[in-house]
């Protein structure tokens, strides 16, 4: 599903097959997982007071957790956690949005928000935005806070236990509750500084006005017809962004920024005592007088529709063709916090949405000559206070969004008809465990910035947050007891009675649909199939595998007597050994996350090897071989890598933390995965099966997928933005033909047989590819020690047959890598492309050619370059807090260097390129652009380096409304 989404942005290039994970009947576990499954089983009477009772926030020990209420009416809570180490997550939650807002202040709860960042009372012009950088917190409006139609939120993450910027002795925590007490009671909201920010909040909304946004506010304003959501989406509208006096700003602020309605959440790894931090909390946020009577808590009513609304609606610039049923459902908070009635409608909720996801998957592969759509999902979210609205979406083919929407709404009546199956009820129900599961085994690890969202959710919409093991405890007692019963129940409140909404989405064609009519028709001719038993169980449902069925120890041809060379690197505390089918293998034992193992496999050689031979301008037998080459993954992944249907391997895997997914790159060939510890032999499964598995290209197997991508290529022509950055990027790289836009011609010649028979020989020879492995490696079953782990890795990654001995060797860099040929300009490449837009914006992109020079292997591990995101190569100690980022990177770029790789200062790249280290500095020169000239408000500054090739590309990206100005002042901001 994440393949086919992608393809809509970029079709082939770097596509990954990844095959969905579902959940198994049997599963090795680890010590932790056992542990869960031990747990005391709860007595809801004696332990929570019923089924009807409010769950109390926890935990219940005052030396981890508090919350009261101040007198002035503010609520806080406090918690204590250790993960990251050393940080603090703050908020601020004004139970205030875009709904209280009156016709003229429509976009007024926003531009405050906005307003925070630049000045408060105390704080001089961006002294809280200097404040943030210097401590090295991201930063600014849509950085550290949100407005949404019921609240704003302001979010802070930061150091504690430390000093606070350079000059100061006020410790960095301290300051950050005074910074959310500006914003909480001392926001300024003056003329100068409300026009100096208004041209800064009008070009976030002229961004906003793309074809997804229509999409989203259309169907927005039919779902929420009749109630005052229907007309207040946050981002507001222009006539007040652009005239909106601050008279009006500041009396929308003394009516609702009152302490009655805030709440204040800090969750971290503090070290002072519970009492200390509630006196902080106390003395910083105590003054503010509660609101008026006349000022409470509106109720802003929604209701569920009895006759469904339909909506055809063309875009000049849709990509695809869509169809999105959705049912609206009215919701009100019954208390201060759910119980257990409410988490189990919840828990309810989530069994539908995993069954009725995996069943629509199946359908997107279904062995039908005609499939339906291409993708489709479900999903349920509480779109505001007062409603719940579930929506059923699907991408399809050019002309087919009648055929479905019947489809969906075929699949509703079908689980009315005959509910889900036995099998479909237990792999959702054991999906659900395993995220359980998992929360309970990784508890210690959980991030304070996660655990801080639940609170803000508790002041918000009584969300319940208790402590880990009790959450366990009823997560395990609620999936236990539901039954297909109880889904289907859900299933009976989607009806055409019950708020739907229908809305089509196309772009302009012969067959665009332009009356509501033909939607009627089609619901009608469901509600009859349905009302005479027309609708019969699907076939594919009841197909079953388990992870027995994906390799069995028969097939296997291994030696657990071959004996290891095993390599020592102290630095990293990694090892690395040779298996016997040449395989490298680097692992390192990390208790970083519990009950997780990364795994990464890369081999040199990729995309370009398929370019051998030509030189100068290819000729169209050349130029098809390159195209042949790019669509052999996204093939691969629609017919099966693994040798196994797609919807087969998801349903084999059901309940099983446990994905590998592989990438043709255009240097490299990867496979890389995360797993729990108890699924790990799964894991190694899944990688043997890779290799061995010859993908058949059948011509009617891949008919949807060809469609998919032909119209994905065409709708792609229609959309402006994406126009321009392939342009960009043709234009960097000296007009190269590898860099070339596909074309439908191009696609059309593509041999389907030779782009499989391209994918199968990226993954064949096991000698030429190094498996990196990292995790919480001691509780696989058998892997204490690294002679029983490397036994493990014989059996099923080092039983991989060797087919050709000669082949069956790392490919050497400089000599057996063919290059990609381009060339970066050498003078000022200046160009304006100009495209017909439905809501006009513009973007000046600059950008610098940059090359990387590298340096040997031997160099980089001698200690002198340090890692990307803070991970030293040798001799520092590093801080848990700072490693969470590094986590991955540890595994993919650092061991990568004693493996084969180069290194720069600042990157990892593969040998020739491959893979960079991007940097986004979304900060710092807005204020600059102000100087510049008034009318140059940005928006976004980005600062990246990093491309597959010899050498790179940096490039400033301004995004602005801007006239024909705006050349030079960019020039003058980035001479700055």
């Amino acid at each position: 599903r994440e393949l086919r989404r992608e393809i809509a942005v970029e079709p082939m290039e770097g596509a990954t097959t990844r095959e969905p994970s579902g959940a198994p009947p049997a599963r090795l576990g680890s010590s932790r997982t056992k542990a869960f499954k031990r747990l005391d089983p709860l007595e809801v009477e004696r332990e929570l007071g019923g089924h009807d009772v409010p769950i109390p926030l926890g935990p219940a020990d005052r030396g981890v957790f508090r919350t009261g209420r101040l007198p002035n009416g503010l609520r806080y809570f406090i918690r204590k956690n250790e993960y990251p180490a050393k940080r603090c997550s703050l908020a601020l939650a004004v139970n205030m949005g875009s709904v209280y807002e009156s016709e003229k202040e429509r976009g007024v709860a926003h531009i405050l928000e906005h307003l925070a960042f630049r000045g408060t009372e105390n704080f001089d012009k961006y002294a809280i935005v200097n404040f943030l950088e210097e401590i090295g917190a991201d930063f600014g409006a849509d950085q550290n806070a949100y407005t949404s139609f019921d609240e704003t939120v302001y979010e802070l993450f930061v150091p504690c236990n430390c000093d606070g910027p350079s000059g100061e002795d006020r410790p960095a925590l301290d300051k950050a509750l005074l910074v959310l007490s500006e914003f909480a009671f001392r926001i300024k909201a003056t003329k100068e500084d409300l026009d100096l920010e208004r041209g800064t909040v009008l070009e976030e909304w002229r961004q906003s006005r793309t074809s997804q946004s229509r999409v989203v506010e259309a169907h927005w304003k039919a779902i929420m017809k009749g109630s005052k959501y229907e007309n207040r989406l946050p981002i507001g509208i222009e006539e007040v962004i652009k005239g909106a006096s601050a008279a009006t700003v500041q009396e929308f602020r003394d009516k609702w920024y009152t302490p009655d309605r805030m709440g204040v959440i800090l969750v971290g790894d503090f070290s002072e005592t519970m009492d200390e931090m509630e006196k902080k909390i106390f003395d910083t946020f105590g003054e503010g007088k509660p609101g008026s009577a006349s000022q409470r808590v509106p109720s802003f009513e929604t209701r569920q529709h009895e006759r469904p609304q339909f909506l055809c609606q063309t875009d000049e610039e849709a990509t695809q063709s869509s169809v999105h049923v959705s049912f609206v459902k009215p919701w009100k908070q019954l208390g201060t916090t759910w119980d257990l009635n409410e988490f189990r409608e919840m828990v309810v909720g989530d069994m539908f949405e995993t069954a009725l996801n995996a069943r629509l998957f199946r359908r997107s592969h279904s062995k039908e000559s005609i499939q339906p759509f291409f993708t489709a999902s479900y999903s349920n979210d509480r779109v505001c206070r007062n409603a719940d609205c579930v929506t059923l979406t699907a991408n399809c083919k050019l002309g087919g969004t009648l055929v479905a929407a019947e489809s969906l709404l075929v699949e509703l009546a079908r689980i009315r008809a005959h509910g889900f199956t036995k099998q479909e009820v237990e792999a959702a129900r054991k999906e659900l465990l395993l995220d359980a599961e998992t929360a309970y085994v990784e508890r210690t690890k959980r991030k304070s910035d996660d655990l801080r969202d639940e609170y803000v959710g508790a002041f918000l919409m009584g969300e319940a947050v208790t402590d880990p093991i009790t959450e366990a405890r009823i997560s395990q007692l609620l999936l236990g007891n539901i039954t297909g019963d109880d889904l289907l129940a859900v299933a009976n409140e989607y009806k055409k009675d019950k708020g739907m909404v229908i809305q089509t989405v196309e772009p302009p064609h012969a067959q665009s649909l332009k009356e509501t009519d033909e939607i009627r028709s089609v619901v009608e001719k469901v509600v009859a199939m349905e009302a005479a038993g027309d609708i019969a169980r699907h076939p594919d449902d009841e197909q079953r595998m388990s992870p027995e069925d994906l390799l069995k120890d028969a097939d296997l041809d291994y030696d657990l007597e071959f004996k290891h060379d095993i390599r020592v690197f102290s630095e990293l505390d990694a090892k690395d050994a040779i298996l016997s089918n040449g395989m490298r293998v680097c692992w390192k034992r990390s208790r970083l996350r519990d009950d997780q193992v990364l795994i990464q496999a890369f081999a040199k050689g990729g995309l370009s090897q398929s370019i051998k031979g030509i030189e100068g301008e290819p000729s169209p037998t050349e130029m098809k071989r390159l195209r042949t080459a790019k669509v052999g993954a996204l093939f691969a992944s629609d017919i099966g890598a693994f040798g196994i249907k797609p919807p087969l391997l998801s349903e084999a895997l059901a309940g099983l933390r446990c994905g590998v997914g592989s990438n043709v790159r255009s240097y490299s060939r990867q496979l890389e995965g995360e797993q729990s510890s108890g699924d790990f032999v799964t894991a190694l499964k899944l990688i043997h099966l890779l290799f061995r598995t010859e993908v058949e290209a059948i011509d009617s197997e891949l008919t949807t997928v060809k469609q998919m991508v032909r119209e994905a290529i065409q709708h792609q022509l229609r959309d402006p933005m994406t126009r321009f950055a392939r342009r960009v990027k043709f234009i960097n790289y000296g007009k190269s033909f590898y860099f070339r836009p596909w074309t439908l011609e191009e696609f059309d010649q593509v041999d389907a047989k030779e782009a499989t028979r391209f994918w199968n020989e990226q993954f064949v020879h096991p000698g030429q590819f190094t498996l990196v492995i990292v995790g919480d490696i001691d509780e696989i079953e058998g892997a204490k020690t690294d002679e029983g782990f490397l036994r493990l890795l014989e059996k099923y990654v080092g039983s991989i047959q060797v087919k050709d001995p000669e082949k069956n060797q790392p490919l050497d860099a400089y000599k057996d890598i063919i290059p990609i040929p381009f060339t970066q300009p050498t003078a000022i490449v200046e160009e304006v492309i100009t495209s017909k837009m439905v809501d006009p914006i513009s973007v000046t992109q600059v950008t610098f050619p940059l090359s990387i020079k590298t340096q040997p292997v031997e160099c980089a591990a001698g200690g002198a370059v340090l890692a990307p995101l803070c991970v030293p190569v040798a001799g520092d100690e590093v801080d848990e807090g700072d490693a969470i980022l590094s986590w991955r990177n540890l595994l993919s770029w650092r061991l990568a260097v004693l493996l084969g790789g180069v290194v720069c200062r600042d990157s990892f790249r593969e040998s020739q390129g491959g893979r960079g280290h991007q940097l986004q500095l979304r900060a710092g020169l807005r204020g600059k652009a102000d100087e510049v000239g008034p009318r140059c408000h940005c928006r976004a500054f980005h600062w990246s380096s990093g491309m597959p090739s010899y050498s790179s590309s940096t490039k400033v990206c301004w995004t602005s409304s801007l006239d024909s100005h705006i050349a030079m002042m960019m020039e003058k901001s980035v001479a700055r």
